[in-house]
């Protein structure tokens, strides 16, 4: 870990010219802070190797470039707020199961296009996680999902929804989750007692 700078240095003169990387192995830190400053052009990244020391990822701020990203298989328990704030991800956004975290604003603007689908080990969503979007299909969020968080913008705020939401039976309290152009239906359990901030506006069903 740690040494993912030296290893590109061995193949690359020219970080701008860098546009797709497959990682195996150990990274931390130090590693996701040389992809966030340094690899700024990437549009193919592949993590599905690597073992991330302190379970935490991110480092893809305002990477405008990234279309295709691969997550690690394992090991990862949090997806660091701002992660992929503007990267165009294409296609389904598949978070990995062990993934305990996503943090405030980490897909927030990433003009996704397709289907979002949450590992059952998801535990908190923090605010604005998944603003600014365009989403299909079915999503359903876990029965192990315990905390919709606040912000600026809702978790689902100025998002497109086109499906069914299927909410978990044990969720009391459903707050900043606005879908204000969304086609479809709402499953709310009967546990969920306090509703605030919901963006009915602009459902059609």
């Amino acid at each position: 870990a740690g040494t993912l700078q030296a290893e590109v240095d061995k193949v690359c003169d020219d970080y701008d010219k860098l546009t797709s990387l497959k990682i195996s192995g150990p990274m931390n830190s130090d590693d996701r802070r040389f992809i966030q400053e340094k690899l700024l052009n990437l549009r193919d990244v592949n993590m599905s190797e690597v073992d991330m020391e302190d379970g935490r990822l991110g480092g893809f701020y305002d990477h405008r470039m990234l279309q295709h990203f691969v997550f690690p298989q394992k090991g990862i328990h949090t997806i660091e707020g701002q992660a992929f704030f503007w990267a165009p991800l294409l296609g389904d956004l598949i978070i990995p199961e062990g993934v305990e975290t996503i943090g405030s604003y980490a897909f927030r603007d990433c003009r996704m296009t397709g289907h979002l689908i949450l590992p059952s080990t998801l535990k908190r969503i923090e605010g604005g996680a998944f603003a600014i979007n365009s989403l299909t299909g079915e999503l359903h969020l876990p029965e192990s999902l315990e905390y919709f968080g606040r912000g600026d913008y809702g978790t689902f705020q100025e998002c497109d929804f086109e499906g069914t939401i299927y909410l978990p039976p044990s969720l009391t309290s459903l707050t900043d989750m606005n879908f204000p152009k969304m086609t479809g239906s709402i499953i709310i359990p009967r546990s969920v007692t306090t509703v605030e901030g919901f963006g009915g506006i602009g459902c059609t069903q």
